[in-house]
């Protein structure tokens, strides 16, 4: 069952009640069980990170995901406000406690949506995800100039934009195996 929030508040007893919204970290929701959960009381958040060919994480519990958006590089920690919004080429991760040490995993992302759910569940949905540790840095190199002489021998405005989309996303995985 869906969570109520409860996000306003009565200030005060005037004749019209003003209504404040709360604070987020005063945020509570109402759970089936009637019983009152605060944010404090929830630390990890659920991951889920798929491609229409794979799913890379099924709801793994993580501390921290770091993606690049329209807007830029964008943290998601867990009782983040509700998010929807594009995913830009680059680098996602994911921070998680593996036996009481935080490993984090890296993965590049080709473009596709991320959302944020108020059940403290980040949802990544890309065209093409790849683990960055099996990438090779030889091929992407050798993409890269393969796409910059196809760009600079572009006849016509469809070989052309085709090429920078080549450019463009080989240049984003180098910059992603530099960190």
């Amino acid at each position: 069952m869906r969570r109520a929030r409860c996000l306003l508040r009565p200030v005060s007893s005037a004749k019209r009640p003003v209504y404040n919204v709360s604070s987020y970290s005063n945020r509570r929701w109402a759970s089936s069980t009637g019983a009152i959960e605060t944010s404090a009381d929830r630390v990890d958040m659920s991951v889920t990170l798929a491609s229409p060919y794979e799913t890379f994480l099924d709801g793994r519990k993580s501390e921290r995901v770091t993606l690049v958006t329209e807007t830029g590089e964008r943290a998601f920690l867990a009782n983040h406000v509700p998010f929807l919004g594009e995913a830009h080429p680059g680098v996602v991760e994911v921070l998680t406690r593996e036996e009481g040490n935080d490993v984090t995993k890296r993965y590049f992302v080709s473009a596709g949506i991320v959302t944020f759910l108020p059940e403290n569940h980040c949802k990544i949905s890309c065209g093409e995800v790849v683990n960055l540790s099996e990438v090779d840095p030889e091929a992407v190199a050798s993409g890269l100039s393969h796409w910059n002489s196809r760009l600079s021998d572009a006849k016509d405005a469809d070989e052309q934009f085709i090429a920078q989309a080549g450019v463009n996303l080989h240049t984003a995985l180098a910059d992603a195996l530099k960190k």
